[in-house]
């Protein structure tokens, strides 16, 4: 890689530092906890649009966020290290793959104590995709499909255009076949916002707003957004949802992170440090604890749910530890 492409990489937007992405990671992964929780008292209101911002939208947001920040990371990793690749795997894939296992066998043994289940091919599935035993752990199979994606795009293709473009057509070609198996939406749905933190790394999408005013930017994206329902109306309803939540997920994740741009203070809390550091497991573990709590009643009162949401980040905290010195043991290897 030219010295010229490095720097430009190491000229990393402050408001997307370390800092604040780890803070921005404890928000949306409390948020997703919320979204879940709020979930089990099967509350609904008589405005659709309610039923949607409540059931959906808190959840698929952050998640979209969550891929953003994910390829936006690699990007810049990529960018800043000498032969990223060559340790991409042991420092990378294999560390939260690993993790992700944990959760399988814990997730097995919830179910197998508490419900007597145990299914084998689902067992056989989960360490692999479209189906798994962990409660929303769709989002670590789409992860780590993701993580291949990019190191087979950037792995052998020569220069920045041609590994996004690769990219690109590889995340295409897996959303359309994922169509095409009928694979739930929630797999690939927010995916789009995973390249568009790929292109967000490259430094592009700055270069782009130190010419455009990024409050001009904030003020078109929501009416994107809208005019992108709008088109999406036109088509039948499972295609139409499917571009609403795509398009959705693109528009308002950018709004999002041009939004933290413009903000005059950055995040600086402690609290949001922590919680930010232990975002994979409270995403982890909040399943595991409404698989138990749902065992012993199926009547979810509001200080049930608040003693819920405080247990998955008391366990969460609990389990960082050994999480985080299996990643230790394992890019040592």
């Amino acid at each position: 890689m030219n010295e010229k492409l490095r720097n430009s990489y190491k000229q990393a937007s402050d408001y997307l530092s370390l800092n604040n992405t780890v803070q921005l990671r404890a928000l949306l992964a409390l948020t997703i906890l919320a979204c879940h929780l709020f979930a089990l008292t099967k509350i609904t209101f008589s405005i659709n649009l309610l039923n949607w911002f409540f059931h959906s939208f808190l959840g698929y947001i952050p998640v979209s966020v969550f891929f953003f920040l994910s390829g936006y990371g690699l990007m810049f990793s990529f960018g800043r290290k000498e032969n990223y690749l060559k340790t991409y795997y042991r420092n990378r894939v294999a560390p939260f793959y690993v993790n992700y296992v944990v959760l399988i066998v814990i997730y097995t043994l919830i179910k197998f104590v508490f419900y007597k289940e145990f299914d084998v091919l689902l067992l056989i599935k989960s360490f692999f995709f479209s189906e798994t035993v962990v409660k929303f752990g769709w989002y670590f199979q789409t992860q780590l499909v993701l993580y291949l994606l990019f190191y087979v795009s950037f792995r052998f293709a020569k220069t920045n255009k041609i590994r996004i473009l690769v990219l690109s057509i590889l995340l295409l070609l897996c959303i359309v076949i994922a169509y095409i198996v009928k694979l739930e939406q929630v797999y690939y749905a927010s995916t789009p916002t995973f390249l568009l933190g790929v292109i967000w790394g490259s430094g592009k999408v700055d270069k782009f707003l130190k010419q455009k005013s990024r409050y001009l930017m904030l003020l078109a994206l929501p009416v994107l957004t809208g005019g992108a329902w709008v088109a999406c109306s036109f088509f039948g309803t499972y295609i139409q949802e499917l571009l609403k939540q795509m398009s959705s997920s693109v528009f308002i994740t950018a709004f999002i992170i041009i939004l933290m741009s413009v903000l005059p203070k950055h995040l600086n809390s402690r609290v949001l440090k922590f919680l930010g550091d232990i975002s994979f497991e409270i995403y982890g573990f909040q399943g595991a604890v409404i698989l138990i709590a749902s065992y012993f009643t199926d009547k979810f009162s509001a200080p049930l749910l608040l003693l819920m949401f405080v247990l998955v980040i008391a366990v969460s905290a609990a389990v960082h530890p050994l999480f985080n010195r299996l990643d230790k043991l394992i890019k040592k290897q």
